[in-house]
């Protein structure tokens, strides 16, 4: 078998595929012409005649260029057809045209042109070395390359028309994950507001000083919020995770502390925005705070991954929310980096691990 389609076309198969098609084509049959002559005589002259005069080989330098020149051309013509019968598109408003339809249409192409380049062929050897007669037993000649030039260029048509379909898959998919990834990321921003104004509203009604405090520091910690970046490094998430850390301190004082541990190497590693505020938020909204047993949250790096983790100690009613969180995480992680995060519960330890990106250079 001798189909070798590109890697990759840029569009439908063109003149270029062609030649490329008929070059490899050409090639090997005249090496097995070669073959042929040297083992099977009796089966060449059956095909060839005008080859042998008085029981030996006339074979010149200008027989072996006109056989391969016409072989080639031949070959690439057919391609050319083939290639141009399986690409017609009338367009939408008009008469559709069908796989099926299309395979027929070529094998007819195909077979009248064969007939023709046989034709031809006949004069050119009947006038160059002057027979006679035709020999009419001679096999039909140039349908079995015929053949095979159709089967591989519907073999080529087809896979360039399946390669075109899974990048529009793709393509397709692509644009749909981005969409769902936007659509997601849109509702981090109110879920973080909904919650920051109602620790704003509870502040002002208990404590107004710690309230305007509050205020003061909730404006730099919105400017992070607000800005419109699909990723983050690790360094900028920190930085604006210890400020949403001070505000929630504010609130909180000696009910909650902090342990943050990063390694230097991974500050420009990437990661989503919000993605540790947000698992921070969980852990504050849905555990028992108190002076006498201070919620510990926990914030390390390990092996490109950062994993935030906090003693369980669940509150019987947990502070009303979005309820978007971690299953909003989750799914933006996988739609923007196929990376799944991990959820644990051990040892009365809830902890969340977070892939994180290396910047590509």
């Amino acid at each position: 078998m001798w189909y070798s389609p590109p890697r990759r076309f840029r569009s439908s198969p063109n003149i270029a595929t062609a030649a490329h098609q008929a070059f490899h084509v050409t090639l090997l049959v005249h090496v097995l012409f070669a073959f042929m002559i040297l083992y099977s005589r009796d089966t060449v002259e059956a095909y060839a005649p005008q080859l042998f005069k008085v029981g030996k080989i006339h074979f010149t330098p200008y027989a072996l260029i006109f056989g391969i020149g016409s072989t080639y051309l031949f070959t690439f013509l057919l391609y050319v057809l083939n290639f141009k019968v399986m690409g017609m598109n009338l367009g939408h408003n008009r008469l559709y045209i069908s796989d099926v339809s299309k395979l027929v249409i070529a094998l007819f192409v195909t077979v009248l042109a064969t007939f023709l380049y046989n034709y031809i062929l006949d004069v050119v050897h009947y006038s160059l070395y002057n027979f006679e007669e035709q020999n009419n037993e001679r096999p039909p000649r140039n349908f079995l390359l015929a053949a095979w030039v159709l089967f591989s260029a519907q073999s080529i048509c087809y896979d360039n028309k399946k390669q075109q379909m899974s990048i529009e898959n793709e393509r397709l998919k692509t644009e749909n994950a981005n969409s769902h990834f936007e659509a997601l990321k849109s509702q981090t921003n109110p879920h973080f507001l909904f919650n920051s104004l109602n620790t704003l509203q509870s502040l002002i009604d208990t404590e107004p000083d710690k309230a305007k405090e509050y205020l003061q520091r909730l404006s730099s910690v919105f400017r992070y919020v607000m800005q419109s970046k699909a990723v983050t490094t690790l360094r900028e998430e920190i930085n604006f995770t210890s400020d949403y850390n001070s505000l929630m301190l504010l609130r909180y004082e000696d009910s909650l502390t902090f342990d943050i541990q990063i390694d230097e190497r991974y500050l420009d590693y990437e990661i989503l925005p919000l993605s540790i505020q947000i698992l921070v938020e969980n852990a504050i909204k849905h555990n028992v705070l108190s002076e006498e047993q201070p919620l510990d949250i926990s914030i390390v790096t390990e092996e490109a991954r950062v994993r935030v983790s906090n003693p369980i100690r669940l509150k019987k009613m947990p502070e009303a929310g979005a309820g978007i969180g971690l299953s909003n995480l989750a799914e933006r992680f996988r739609l923007k980096w196929q990376k799944e995060i991990i959820i644990s519960k051990q040892d009365d330890v809830f902890s969340v691990t977070l892939p994180l990106i290396m910047k590509k250079t």
